[in-house]
């Protein structure tokens, strides 16, 4: 029987032996792969470097910066070039409209301002003689047609008829022959002729249209040239500098049109309240000269009256038409006012003593009437105290001769208002013409209206330039 041996024992009995081959034990087939979990990604090692590629890396980069610079390129060239042009261009094309009615309206601001000096500096047509030598009168024609009459009151010689110790009938007589010498005054109505809208009054009318179509060219100027500036003087931030500055040289435009447009403006007003104030004056005269005549007609009647009480009641009618003539005067007073009223600061450049001469005008005519008026409710007031006395049966002579006094000194001053308004209206007519021209020549803001559109057509030649210096090759 064998003895056992051991797989590590290399002596077999006592003698060395060759190890045998390893029985291995039995096994089962081996097993297909099993897929690791996924948890556990199998252990892979290090990937391989992908072989170099030499040949393509400097064409990535070279794509990469030609890109790069056809980009930087494309925004140089629109940003100082093209980007530039193109806004230049639309600027313009939107300046040009505004630039062209500022023009049209500008125009129109100096033709109208042409009317009206054409309109002041033509002399009055008088529609019928006048006691005035007002050949030179210009824009107060209206007054130059105030009649001028030696004893314009009309009171005769027969006031003078002394009566001694009268009755009251005869008294009555001698008084009645006095009052209606002095209603029978010619028909200029103490002095007073006016002419419904006669050549001189439409000359004014015409004077108010164009102070008021003025007004709206002054405005719509302003507002035009307003306009032109913003835009001008907000050109685009992408135009150079240079280009900058020559869109805001329309600052050469404003400088020359707004004292143009102002003074414009300040004339077109004073002439506007002018007119206005001369228009309503004519009406206030002829309401005047109409309560005048109304009294007049009234003592007219005062011969047919058979009694005191008739006569005192005619004489009551006519002083409220004086009282009509005072209220006249007063609305007279107040026009005066209206141009006195303006500050000094709206009074034209140059006008100043101009101002003054109409001021005068206004002064003198409102003055005559009212002395007219104070006169004539004089001989009412007069009459009215003598004939209550005679009514009451206690006239005296020395009551008639007091009353036939007071005649005599209102047609004195009758005489005196006469002579005082020829003097000093025969003044202010021949002066007119030397003022309302030195006015006009001496005012130089009122004559640049000319440099104003210079400016604007050479503002407009520098447009053109710029669009024509800003056109794209190939581009319309």
């Amino acid at each position: 029987m064998d003895a056992p041996t051991s797989e590590n024992s290399p002596i077999q009995h006592g003698v060395p032996v060759a190890p045998a081959e390893p029985v291995l034990p039995q096994t089962l087939p081996p097993l297909p792969p099993q897929p690791l979990p996924p948890s556990q990604p199998p252990i892979q090692s290090a990937p391989a470097v992908p072989p170099p590629a030499p040949k393509q890396f400097p064409f990535v980069l070279v794509g990469l910066a030609l890109l790069f610079l056809l980009v930087i390129g494309a925004s140089t060239g629109y940003l100082f070039y093209v980007g530039p042009r193109m806004e230049t261009t639309k600027l313009v094309k939107t300046l040009n409209p505004k630039l062209d009615a500022l023009k049209k309206s500008t125009g129109g601001v100096r033709s109208v301002m042409d009317n009206i000096h054409q309109i002041v500096t033509r002399e009055s047509i008088l529609d019928k003689p006048s006691g005035l030598k007002a050949d030179g009168l210009l824009l107060h024609g209206e007054f130059a047609s105030i009649r001028i009459d030696t004893n314009i009151l009309g009171v005769t010689d027969e006031r003078k008829i002394g009566v001694v110790e009268p009755s009251i009938k005869e008294l009555e007589n001698r008084t009645n022959i006095a009052l209606t010498n002095l209603a029978d005054t010619n028909p200029n109505v103490a002095g007073a002729r006016t002419v419904s809208e006669d050549a001189t009054v439409k000359k004014t009318r015409e004077l108010k249209d164009e102070t008021l179509k003025a007004d709206e060219y002054v405005k719509k100027a302003t507002d035009d040239l307003q306009k032109l500036m913003v835009d001008s003087f907000e050109p685009p931030k992408i135009l150079s500098k240079n280009t900058k500055d020559a869109f805001k040289e329309s600052a050469k435009i404003k400088q020359q049109a707004d004292p143009y447009f102002s003074e414009s403006d300040k004339i077109a007003n004073y002439y506007n309240v002018l007119s206005g104030v001369l228009i309503t004056m004519t009406t206030k005269m002829e309401s005047f000269g109409a309560s005048i005549g109304g009294a007049k007609e009234l003592l007219k009647q005062v011969r047919n009256e058979k009694d005191i009480s008739g006569i005192q009641t005619r004489l009551a009618q006519t002083q409220s038409f004086l009282d009509q003539a005072s209220k006249d005067i007063e609305e007279m007073k107040k026009l005066s006012a209206q141009l006195d009223a303006i500050p000094t600061s709206d009074i034209p450049m140059a006008a100043q003593e101009y101002h003054k001469h109409n001021l005068q005008v206004l002064a003198t005519v409102t003055r005559y009437f009212e002395s007219i008026g104070t006169i004539m409710s004089g001989f009412v007031s007069s009459s009215q105290a003598f004939y209550a006395k005679a009514q009451n049966h206690t006239a005296t002579q020395g009551d008639l001769n007091a009353f036939l006094a007071s005649l005599n000194e209102g047609i004195s001053q009758g005489d005196q208002a006469d002579a005082k308004f020829l003097a000093d209206f025969q003044a202010l007519a021949g002066e007119e013409t030397s003022l309302t021209l030195s006015f006009w020549q001496n005012n130089t803001l009122i004559s640049s209206g000319g440099r104003v559109e210079v400016e604007i057509d050479a503002y407009k030649k520098l447009l053109k330039k710029l669009e024509d210096e800003s056109t794209l090759p190939l581009v319309n």
